[in-house]
């Protein structure tokens, strides 16, 4: 229904005889006065009188929201989302303000008109706080009509609009993850479907030392169904980082990814080191070595599309974004480096496959080791791949050339691990080693070296690597122990967090509260405004998704005679809540009717419970 005073066409200073004059004037004009009873008969309430004279005196905010949705109430609404969204935020905004200011503009009408005069703010404050929840029902009942696409896309707009945040607008939020709570698990659902498609491929390059053509098309697959579920909790995840905290289930969501992916990569790093130590006694491993550190590159490339992809979804989430980003340079060092292992290891072969991978949706890709740069080698074509096909002398360079391409990769290897863990000496005698190495094989090639020198120099070489290997390896391995700060192959993260019983004498370690107040006198009373305001401290980390939704606190104020023959102070409580939506702030004021001989007064946390982690 429309505002009373618009339907009787009235002002709050008309008197009631007025009003009465209006209303029998109206019904002659009315063929259906049902609307017209009821604005007669609220105006002259003077308890249903003061939502009118709120929203009478605030027309310029409600007036398009009652159009919107209120007048059509009944019939199908067709309002453009770009109507609706300035509505909703000009409305929210209003909803923040002070209503305070309400008080003396409605009893000053009042005065005028001959009515009764409000006793108190927060009359006045519980009115508004009515007019919120009944507002927020007619969005919710007004959304009833509407297909879950338009919805969403609304709140999606809703987030991207300048200075949008209102408390009013989070009651909203809350509303649209209820509304969309089941579609966004089934997407979410879908989601770790397709990430599962890209760990059985991980499975087996790990196990088999190949890439499935299908690897790239699972990563788009993953891309499509994470970009489906992010438009839905897109609204969500900005309006929590706007309060300064994380949407706690895109938290969970992408913690849960980003290890999965890390283990992916340790899990293939594990294996190359593996096989790289049976390299001396087992031939078949350094034939799979060789196989799998081939398109080891390739492999890493599709992981780091997948972090992209992380990047991009989860860029709001600001905890895990940065070590997204930290994971993302990482992996491209380590694919620096395999790139290095491949043309040691395969000299011949590396060049002919490509080191990054397409994933242009649509297509696929395939890898053959035999195609050239001028299409597939025929049949006649001859390579020798049968070691009886070689001679002596071939052997004998192959042996050469197979301890050479084992020392400068475990040199390469072993300069990444001692660099992160800080083993200076490893560090320095790998890059030794590889400098011997490389000047060694170069003379060797030109002619400066013997072939029985070579050979010594290289099996001395390869036993003395292995034997650094272990040793750095073993070195890192304690340094990971004594040093969280440790990252070497793991890339996992720490997340570990404290329980703190939040009572009122710890609450100031971790939140600030200031206050102020001031004393009023009138022509109908003398009152005590009291304004304050709680924030965590920049210490608190308040943002852990272990962390409550919301806090109570109870401030104990005591407003004071200034002469102690006026008897005791009076005590006051206020009853805050502290919301995780809003990232703990909350500030707010309270009038209090007092004696002329109180001007004094003090304040202090009286009571708080909860459970924070820091």
């Amino acid at each position: 229904m429309k505002n009373a005073f618009t339907i009787l066409g009235a002002t709050p200073q008309d008197s009631i005889d007025k009003l009465k004059d209006l209303y029998e004037e109206k019904q002659l004009f009315v063929d259906d006065d049902k609307d017209l009873n009821l604005a007669y008969t609220d105006l002259i309430n003077l308890k249903k009188r003061i939502m009118h004279e709120i929203k009478y005196f605030s027309k310029d905010i409600f007036e398009d929201f009652d159009d919107i949705f209120l007048s059509n109430e009944g019939k199908k609404q067709t309002a453009d989302i770009e109507d609706i969204l300035p509505v909703i935020i000009s409305v929210g905004k209003w909803f923040d303000n002070d209503a305070i200011k309400l008080f003396e503009t409605i009893n000053d009408s009042r005065k005028q008109a001959g009515f009764s005069l409000v006793g108190n703010e927060e009359i006045i404050i519980d009115a508004v706080m009515l007019l919120k929840s009944d507002s927020i029902s007619a969005i919710k009942k007004y959304f009833d009509d509407w297909e879950q696409k338009k919805i969403v896309k609304l709140f999606n707009s809703l987030v991207e609009k300048e200075n949008y945040m209102s408390f009013f607008i989070d009651d909203l939020l809350i509303h649209y993850e209820n509304l969309i709570a089941e579609t966004i698990d089934d997407k979410e659902k879908l989601c770790k479907e397709k990430f599962q498609l890209i760990e059985k491929n991980s499975n087996v390059f790990i196990n088999i030392g190949k890439i499935d053509e299908d690897f790239p098309n699972n990563v788009i697959a993953f891309k499509k169904a994470i970009n489906a579920w992010d438009k839905l909790v897109q609204p969500l995840q900005v309006n929590y980082r706007n309060r300064g905290a994380q949407h706690p289930n895109s938290y969970e969501f992408v913690h849960e990814l980003r290890n999965k992916v890390i283990d992916m990569c340790n899990n293939s790093q594990s294996d190359l080191m593996s096989l790289i130590q049976r390299f001396q006694f087992d031939y078949l491993a350094k034939k799979e070595f060789k196989d799998k550190i081939l398109y080891a590159s390739q492999y890493i490339d599709l992981l780091i599309k997948v972090l992209d992809i992380l990047l991009v979804v989860f860029k709001e989430i600001d905890v895990v974004a940065e070590k997204l980003k930290k994971d993302k340079q990482d992996f491209l060092g380590l694919q620096k480096t395999t790139n290095e292992l491949n043309k040691k290891v395969n000299p011949f072969r590396s060049v002919f496959v490509s080191q990054t991978v397409s994933l242009e949706e649509g297509t696929t890709q395939s890898y053959d080791v035999n195609k050239t740069s001028s299409g597939y080698n025929s049949n006649k074509t001859t390579q020798k791949n049968n070691s009886n096909n070689y001679s002596d002398k071939e052997i004998s360079d192959l042996t050469i050339k197979v301890l050479i391409g084992i020392t400068i990769a475990i040199s390469i290897i072993l300069i990444i691990i001692c660099g992160i863990s800080q083993i200076i000496a490893g560090c320095v005698l790998s890059i030794i080693v590889l400098f011997i190495a490389g000047v060694t094989a170069s003379m060797w090639g030109n002619g400066g070296i013997s072939k029985d020198s070579m050979k010594v120099i290289a099996i001395l070489l390869t036993i003395f690597m292995i034997i650094c290997f272990i040793a750095c390896v073993s070195t890192a391995a304690n340094k990971k122990d004594e040093d969280s700060s440790y990252s070497g192959y793991d890339y996992s993260s720490s997340y570990s967090s404290y329980g703190i019983n939040l009572n009122a004498n710890n609450f100031s370690t971790y939140f600030t509260l200031t206050s102020s107040c001031s004393v009023s006198t009138s022509s109908y009373s003398t009152t005590a405004t009291y304004s304050y305001s709680i924030k965590p401290k920049a210490s608190f980390n308040y943002s852990n998704y272990n962390n409550p939704s919301s806090i109570k606190v109870t401030i104990g104020l005591e407003i004071s005679s200034y002469s102690s023959a006026y008897g005791t102070p009076s005590e006051y409580k206020i009853n805050v809540t502290l919301y995780k939506s809003s990232g703990y702030k909350q500030s707010g004021s309270k009038i209090y009717y007092i004696s002329s001989s109180e001007k004094y007064w003090r304040d202090g946390i009286y009571s708080v419970s909860a459970t924070i982690y820091n």
